[in-house]
């Protein structure tokens, strides 16, 4: 069973006018043709969002993967004193910061 809300938005009067119309000749309610118009959007706008979502990943990955070759080249360089884990170094949880914590106040 398919639940449904009420949307309600301002649009130019021309528009509409123009919009019933053409509604009107290919009878459609207006309510058919948003519908449709937002499904269209929205499987457009996934497809995007996925091949966006994918690119940052690979981006992450290559990140990842050119940090380790330094550090593998850099012998200088202790990891034991990094600052944060490098499985962590691209985590997207946006944990607050220590100090807008109100411990011992």
């Amino acid at each position: 069973m398919e639940t449904y809300r009420l949307i309600n938005f301002r649009a130019p009067i021309a528009i509409q006018t123009m919009f019933d119309q053409v509604c009107d000749y290919q009878c459609q309610s207006r309510t058919a043709v948003l519908v449709s118009l937002m499904s269209g959007y929205i499987s457009q706008r996934s497809e995007e969002i996925q091949k966006q979502i994918a690119s940052v990943n690979a981006l992450k990955n290559d990140l990842v993967e050119i940090g380790n070759r330094t550090n593998s080249m850099d012998g200088s360089r202790n990891q034991n004193n990094r600052l944060y884990a490098r499985s962590n170094e691209f985590e997207d949880d946006c944990a607050p910061m220590a100090f807008f914590t109100n411990h011992g106040v």
